[in-house]
């Protein structure tokens, strides 16, 4: 999970919005529990919540009913770029709805794997290209 943490920790934006990815601590304290994006928490012990070192993920239910569920995932090109799929979707006969946002690193801070690198210290997910 730390890799993870590196890749997609910090300030994002997509032209129009600025995003913060935040860790989220157990409240009990010691370690990270999951990480709030875009007012989503993304709890590491949720099934529904499926994360890879590259800083990649999705986040959605385990199961399909009758009932309104919401699907999310981000898809990391490096620590600088990620698109982010959101879709919402509903029982048969409505009207689903879906959104794309195209992310870039905030110029006025790097990810953890960014500072790294910068250091010359490349992160294993960064040197398999």
């Amino acid at each position: 999970f730390d890799q993870f943490l590196e890749q997609i920790s910090g300030g994002w934006h997509d032209g129009a919005a600025s995003v913060e990815v935040e860790e989220v601590m157990r409240s009990c304290g010691g370690a990270v529990q999951g990480v709030k994006d875009r007012g989503v928490y993304l709890n590491r012990a949720d099934d529904g919540f499926v994360h890879f070192n590259c800083g990649s993920y999705c986040w959605g239910p385990t199961q399909l009913d009758d009932v309104r569920k919401s699907v999310m995932a981000s898809l990391a090109f490096s620590s600088q770029e990620r698109t982010v799929f959101t879709m919402d979707t509903f029982p048969l006969g409505s009207e689903d709805s879906f959104e794309v946002s195209q992310m870039q690193r905030d110029s006025s801070g790097h990810s953890k794997a960014q500072a790294k690198e910068d250091e010359g210290l490349v992160p294993l997910a960064m040197s398999l290209q």
